[in-house]
């Protein structure tokens, strides 16, 4: 699997956490201000990986999945991090 998403992030940051019906941890994080914004992040993410194991008949290799919700722009195509 690349590791090119590989990403550190320092700072306080609180994480909503919810897991799919096949027990895969995924979480959204964000700063103390900005968590209750999460959710709709959290809920997506949860069923876009359902979805991903469903067409592709596969199991989600990685024990969890989740995101780091930014908030300012930066001149890159992805605007979350993945972790």
């Amino acid at each position: 699997m690349s590791t090119y998403l590989v990403a550190f992030f320092v700072g306080q940051f609180n994480k909503n956490v919810a897991d799919t019906e096949r027990g895969l941890l995924y979480g959204a994080w964000a700063r103390p201000q900005y968590i209750a914004q999460t959710q709709l992040a959290l809920d997506v993410g949860r069923k876009t990986i359902v979805n991903y194991e469903d067409y592709f008949n596969i199991s989600f290799p990685l024990p969890k999945q989740g995101q780091y919700e930014r908030n300012f722009a930066l001149n890159q195509s992805n605007h979350c991090a993945e972790v």
